[in-house]
């Protein structure tokens, strides 16, 4: 998925809990969704400052914990202990011609079996998804 589809899934994700998109996120998002591999909060933040000087180390941890929120970053642990963080892949599933859902391939976070059992039956491999309305 683009970092332009990941950011209006974001934006998507403010509205419904009621949060403004402020320039400031946007930029830590932005960064986030177009980084290569697992990030830690530190080096996210050193990422976004070379972007906006102005952003401070609150703002990069609480947007980060909101993406999470989210359901569009996954919190990685590794042998250094540090918790490391990388943006969701996102697939849109269409049912009847319409996107009908969108379906997150981590594994290990199935959470609807119904809707899991109904893309099954139409030949969608359903192994360790997590799905969202679309």
């Amino acid at each position: 998925m683009s970092v332009r589809a990941r950011m209006r899934r974001f934006e998507q994700a403010l509205r419904e809990r009621g949060l403004k998109s402020t320039a400031q996120r946007d930029d830590i998002a932005r960064v986030f969704f177009g980084a290569e591999g697992h990030l830690s909060v530190e080096e996210l933040y050193a990422a976004v400052r070379r972007v906006n000087p102005r952003v401070g180390y609150a703002t990069v941890y609480r947007t980060l914990k909101l993406l999470k929120e989210c359901g569009l970053a996954a919190e990685r642990h590794f042998d250094d202990g540090q918790a490391r963080y990388e943006p969701v892949a996102l697939l849109g599933v269409s049912v009847g011609g319409g996107p009908a859902l969108l379906v997150a391939t981590e594994p290990g976070l199935a959470r609807s079996l119904s809707a899991v059992l109904v893309l099954g039956e139409l030949g969608v491999d359903v192994r360790g998804v997590l799905l969202h309305p679309g």
